[in-house]
């Protein structure tokens, strides 16, 4: 029987983040995929005990083992404690989702990489970041057997970087969670009343979703949109979605037309991209960009940075596009997203039609079929 391993870990952080909810999505996607493989005996290993997952691991299949590797410190989790576990329990194929290969793991090792940010924009990483960065991935490209990708541009990146051979990278991009975000024709109380309680109005706000640090942009954000405030006089606010708001350190953050909105349930955040006037990603460079998903899943006009991973999800005419670093541009997206109730009724009927596109199912089988499973 052919033993097949997952690092769970990252699936059951608190407040997940891209890369927690990319892990999360995919096991119970595995999970359904595999379940008729009664050939394979998958494992599952989490660095947390079962009991308190539990509730996050709905109809494990039989064919599955849950295994909680205890590790007393916060850190290295992956290049010991799951190494030994390798060594002593050998499998025959493991997945990791993020971040690199254990420093002992089978040959038929697969894993994602999900963007070479620290590589081309190395002064917005710490010096032990980019270190840590360097050695897991330029070993881990080496290591594996196939590396999953979440687009063709970070498959290009790939090349371009470390010269892999292109045969060895396997194209799966994300899904997203069409039982939370989705499109509700008009405006239901319920959802108003959680839009009010964060201080803001219905069709009145515009919406950033994600981390906050350089390689987001968030700080251009901010600025372009107070002066197109200043300019406009509208009673429009911008809400900010992220787990962590110490990276924004602008002169505007004190405005009243700013919310700051550290950690919304999934089920508050589809209500958020539901109730925005246009969802807004002025990102200097990604992989792929799952925010873009679920804001098209809501019915949300997009304007994104004009960047490669964006016109892959996008198109050519589905999101508003604009050079990261052009004040100009941006305010041209946000007027026209003001003035025109027809360019956002044509950009929602777009992106609601081409989010079909995306799945977490789709994506798990190209992993699966990737892998030989």
């Amino acid at each position: 029987m052919v033993k097949i391993g997952f690092d769970g870990t990252r699936a059951f952080a608190g407040n997940k983040t891209g890369i927690g909810w990319y892990c999360f999505y995919l096991i119970k996607s595995f999970f359904r995929l595999t379940k008729k493989k009664k050939d394979c005996q998958f494992i599952l290993y989490t660095n947390k005990p079962f009991p308190k997952i539990k509730h996050l691991l709905e109809d494990v299949p039989d064919n599955w083992q849950v295994i909680y590797l205890a590790w007393p410190f916060r850190f290295f989790w992956t290049q010991i404690r799951f190494s030994l576990e390798l060594l002593f329990n050998p499998i025959d194929i493991l997945f990791v989702p993020g971040y690199g290969l254990p420093l002992i793991c089978p040959k038929s090792s697969f894993f994602t990489v999900h963007d070479l940010g620290f590589e081309r924009f190395k002064n917005f990483y710490s010096l032990s970041q980019r270190f840590l960065l360097y050695f897991t991935y330029r070993r881990g490209v080496k290591k594996a057997k196939k590396i999953i990708v979440p687009s063709q541009f970070t498959k290009d990146e790939l090349i371009s970087v470390y010269n892999l051979n292109p045969e060895n990278i396997e194209v799966a991009p994300l899904g997203y969670d069409d039982k939370i975000f989705f499109y509700k024709e008009g405006s239901s109380l319920e959802d108003e009343e959680i839009v009010y309680s964060y201080g803001l109005e219905p069709k009145k706000y515009f919406l950033y979703v994600g981390a906050v640090n350089k390689k987001k942009n968030v700080d251009f954000l901010v600025s372009v949109y107070q002066k197109f405030i200043e300019k406009s006089s509208l009673s429009v606010k911008l809400a900010l979605v992220g787990p962590d708001f110490a990276g924004l350190k602008h002169k505007y953050l004190g405005k009243d037309n700013l919310v700051k909105v550290p950690y919304l349930k999934r089920e508050h955040l589809s209500v958020f991209y539901r109730q925005a006037l246009a969802f807004i990603f002025p990102s200097l460079y990604e992989g792929f960009g799952l925010p873009l998903l679920e804001a098209m899943a809501c019915g949300c006009p997009v304007i994104a940075s004009s960047i490669p991973p964006f016109k892959e999800i996008g198109q050519k005419d589905i999101f508003l596009y604009f050079d990261p670093r052009s004040e100009e541009q941006l305010l041209s997206c946000l007027e026209k997203i003001i003035q025109s109730a027809d360019l956002r009724a044509q950009m929602k009927k777009k992106g609601l039609k081409r989010v079909k596109n995306y799945s977490w199912d789709n994506c798990a089988f190209k992993i699966l079929k990737a892998m030989g499973i």
